[in-house]
């Protein structure tokens, strides 16, 4: 016999341990709103399933076998799953539980450890998986499903995607306080293009950024090298091997310490946003939604 055949309709169950506590048939099937036929009727199809009496009727009172206690007992474990099931779809409901996966480029880091810490503190209970990964990785993973978030600079219009604007990315270059430029005001191109540059893989979207800035000047970059880890690309500029162009808040610390200095060089025109992405065919689960709503209040700080 199939395992989903053997199965009890919990509601049986339900009548039975009602029946327990209140030792008497008419009392039960009042407690139940059910009529004292019914009641009877659904305890006989229970004991035929299970093949043994569950209770016997002395005088008034209902008295339950050792059969009877056996299922009680089961019953109890039961319900308590019912009631954990309950709770737990309840806070799923509500956004209180619930697991978000997130895509993001690299750059993501320097703040998305804040948000998480911060939302946690209200929702505790979601659980996150980050991954960072290049622009084209995100997308894909979107798409299909592998991610439910996906963070990141310039999205792209896709049929597939929603998109939505986060907020500005400041960008600039900095360089090592020891460079010939560290203290200059009113930087201009033809000085900028003069210096040694260092900068992230052709495929990030900051690479592409500066080198649209160098072809608007009809001019190409002196590229020292280039490397995916703007921590490393950091460490280039500290030791003065050349210029770079970041994103700002990624260099909070050392400007504060002043370990880089912010070229005095207008960059507006080469910063740009962040977006956050999500699959257009995929429903987010409520916790999911909350945290994106807290990404977006962070960014209306600024």
């Amino acid at each position: 016999m199939a395992f989903h055949n053997q199965l009890i309709n919990p509601k049986k169950l339900h009548v039975l341990s009602v029946v327990s506590m209140t030792k008497n048939i008419t009392l039960a099937a009042q407690e139940l709103c059910l009529s004292q036929p019914a009641l009877s009727n659904t305890l006989s199809s229970l004991e035929q399933h299970l093949g043994c009496k569950l209770y016997e009727v002395i005088g008034r009172e209902v008295i339950v076998t050792e059969a009877g206690k056996s299922v009680l007992t089961h019953w109890e474990k039961i319900e308590s799953c019912y009631k954990d099931l309950n709770n737990d779809f309840e806070e799923i409901y509500q956004g209180k539980q619930g697991k978000i996966s997130i895509a993001m480029v690299s750059t993501t880091k320097y703040y998305i450890a804040g948000l998480i810490k911060k939302f946690n503190q209200s929702f505790p209970k979601v659980a996150f998986t980050l991954d960072i990964k290049e622009r084209d990785q995100i997308i894909d993973d979107i798409i299909h499903h592998r991610k439910q978030i996906g963070i990141l600079t310039e999205a792209p219009l896709h049929p597939d995607l929603n998109r939505v604007k986060l907020g500005k990315n400041p960008l600039i270059f900095i360089c090592s306080p020891s460079h010939k430029l560290a203290s200059a005001h009113d930087i201009s191109f033809n000085m900028l293009s003069k210096c040694s540059v260092v900068t992230r893989e052709p495929s990030a979207q900051i690479t592409q950024n500066l080198y649209k800035l160098f072809e608007k000047h009809q001019s190409s970059p002196k590229v020292a090298f280039s490397i995916n880890s703007t921590e490393a690309i950091k460490e280039a500029v500290i030791e003065n091997i050349g210029i770079a162009l970041v994103p700002k808040f990624s260099v909070k610390r050392e400007l504060k310490l002043g370990e880089v200095i912010a070229m005095a060089f207008n960059t507006q025109l080469v910063s740009n946003d962040w977006y956050f992405v999500t699959a257009n065919n995929k429903q987010l689960l409520p916790s999911t939604k909350k945290f994106i709503e807290n990404i977006e209040a962070y960014f209306q700080e600024f």
